[in-house]
Formats: structure tokens, C-alpha cells, sequence
């Protein structure tokens, strides 16, 4: 399992279901290469346990968690609570143009899907 000092919780997407409440499992944007293809981290069954360094003798916590990288394709327009949203735009040369924040929108709105796969597929983003 792959473990860290860091509390990644902090900084994933939460995937919450329909009600809100959430699934303990978090998504984190890693890159997306012009063609449109995302890098998404899946992080889930988070546990923390305090831990001494015994060069120093100073306590932290390690948590440990299970993670699958995938590609994910991202679409040009998606639909959310009845609205359709426009991922991207093109520019003067005819290249997509995506922010971050664009591609974490759509992450949050699909959150649930994304993690189902990345929990669930055999297959792994491969650079």
C-alpha cells in the first residue's frame, strides 16, 4: 500500500454520492496532455497511524491508502444537474483549450463515475 506524511485528503475532489455524503474515496488531477487525455489519481481505505523516527525521536503520521491511476478522456461538452457545460474552448489555431479549473469541475461533477472506474478497471495510465 502506498503510504505518505501528508494528508492527501486535504487536497483530493471528494466523491460524494447524490445525497452529499461522502465516500471516502478522492480523485486527484495529475496532468492532461493536449489531446485531451486526463491523468486522474484514485485514492481510497485512508488509515493514519501516529509514528516515532527513531533518529529523533519525534512522533507523525503515516497514512497509508489504496490508489489506481488512470486515463480519462474528457469529453467537449457534459451534463450536470440538467445543465450542459462546454469543457474547453479552441483558439485562434483550432487547439482545445482546457483550464485546470475547467478539468476539476467536470472531475467534481463526475466524481462518482471516474472513481467507480478507477476502483474497478484493470487498466492503468501508462505514461
Amino acid at each position: 500500500m502506498p503510504e505518505s506524511r501528508i494528508n492527501l485528503i486535504s487536497t483530493g475532489i471528494p466523491v460524494l454520492i447524490t445525497d452529499g455524503t461522502q465516500t471516502g474515496v478522492y480523485l486527484y488531477l495529475d496532468s492532461v496532455k493536449s489531446n485531451g487525455i486526463a491523468k486522474i489519481i484514485t485514492r481510497w481505505n485512508f488509515t493514519e497511524e501516529r509514528q516515532t523516527n527513531e533518529s529523533d525521536n519525534t512522533e507523525y503520521t503515516k497514512y497509508t491508502y489504496q490508489e489506481a491511476w488512470i486515463a480519462w478522456s474528457l469529453p467537449g461538452f457534459y451534463t450536470k444537474d440538467g445543465v450542459i457545460t462546454q469543457l474547453g474552448t479552441t483558439d485562434e489555431n483550432g487547439c482545445r483549450v482546457i483550464t485546470e479549473e475547467q478539468v476539476k469541475n467536470y472531475i467534481t461533477a463526475n466524481a462518482v463515475e471516474i472513481a467507480g472506474f478507477g476502483q474497478t478497471s484493470k487498466l492503468r495510465y501508462v505514461g
